[in-house]
Parts: C-alpha cells; sequence; structure tokens
C-alpha cells in the first residue's frame, strides 16, 4: 500500500513539474509572438 502511495504521488509531482514548464513555455512563446507582432 505504501508503495502505491509513493507511486502516485511521484506521478502526481512529475505531473505537477510538467504542467508547470508546459505554462512557462506557453508564455514565453506567446510573450515574444506578441512581442515581435506588435513591434511593427
Amino acid at each position: 500500500m505504501c508503495v502505491l502511495i509513493g507511486i502516485a504521488v511521484q506521478g502526481l509531482v512529475w505531473l505537477l513539474i510538467l504542467g508547470v514548464v508546459l505554462f512557462v513555455a506557453f508564455a514565453a512563446i506567446g510573450f515574444v509572438k506578441r512581442k515581435s507582432l506588435g513591434h511593427r
């Protein structure tokens, strides 16, 4: 049981890290695109 809980927690942590990384990446891409588009 303890092992299952540990695996579940590890999976959640990895999902959280992946989500944050993806969010930051998309935010950076959107910021750069908006900056280059609004430069003119």
